[in-house]
């Protein structure tokens, strides 16, 4: 696997193994639901992120980048496969554990959504959105909140005073910087951006994606082809939901692509020319 690493050196255990990983959604008909089929949106997929890597997930659209990233977190429980997960002990199958038991790792393992209007209760403030996460897992109480959302939203590039105000009143690109505090804040050791940046303007693209710089490790359910190198090294295409290859994208564009998938995604990206 190549991806950017940010030690080093990488230890022999990684700190995410997937392995084989499916997710099949049943398709019912009839007036008692019977099941007449199933739709494989993510069939039969293998990696590793280690500690400090960032890995970037290329694909077309519904080829299972989003789902694959919610198997991770486990907001789906996947059909069948393993998620194994050790950050520094024994490695633990997330996809075998019950809601109760997943409370721990729910910390260590955070998740950026593609929607940041949807993903933003509009009924609380920022100072609530970001705060509770620190809440439910005990780490900090009292003022304390309002210092490590002050701290967070400093580090998203947004002002301390922005807290008491609601998610109505910011512009898109705010709201994922918002949504990217709040996955911050437990300091997570697994970060997963799903198309994180797809709905932003280019000139804010790579400011964001510089925020999220600290975790162990990143995986990055959607990379376009056109950001700088650092942000781009391990890139896994898969269409139809399979893994099918690995291209290196070590330079400031991806290598020629040695597989028909790669080489189509590789012609549709826009890439920045030199200036005039």
């Amino acid at each position: 696997m190549l991806a950017t690493r940010l030690a080093d050196s990488v230890p022999a255990e990684p700190l995410l193994r997937i392995d084989g990983v499916r997710m099949h959604f049943p398709v019912r008909k009839g007036f008692f639901g019977r099941v007449v089929g199933s739709v494989r949106a993510v069939d039969g997929v293998s990696l590793e992120i280690h500690r400090g890597e960032t890995l970037g997930l290329v694909g077309e659209s519904g080829s299972g980048k989003t789902t694959l990233g919610r198997c991770i977190v486990r907001a789906y429980r996947p059909t069948t496969g393993r998620i194994l997960y050790a950050d520094g002990g024994q490695p633990v199958d997330l996809a075998e554990l019950r809601k109760g038991a997943l409370r721990p790792y729910r910390r260590k393992i955070r998740m950026v959504f593609q929607d940041p209007y949807g993903a933003l209760n509009p009924r609380l403030t920022l100072l609530e959105l970001i705060g509770e996460p620190l809440r439910i897992h005990g780490l900090v109480q009292g003022h304390e909140i309002e210092d490590r959302v002050a701290e967070l939203l400093r580090t998203c590039g947004l002002r301390s005073e922005y807290m008491h105000r609601y998610p109505h009143a910011f512009s898109g690109g705010e709201r994922q910087r918002i949504g990217i505090a709040r996955a911050l804040a437990t300091s997570p050791s697994l970060l997963i951006l799903d198309e994180a940046v797809s709905a932003l303007d280019v000139s804010v693209r790579a400011q964001i994606l510089n925020v999220p710089a600290g975790p162990a490790g990143t995986a990055r359910p959607h990379l376009p082809l056109h950001l700088p190198r650092p942000l781009r090294r391990g890139a896994p295409l898969r269409p139809g939901g399979r893994d099918v290859s690995r291209e290196d994208c070590g330079d400031d564009r991806c290598g020629t692509p040695l597989r028909p998938p790669a080489a189509s995604l590789h012609r549709g990206a826009v890439v920045r020319g030199p200036a005039p």
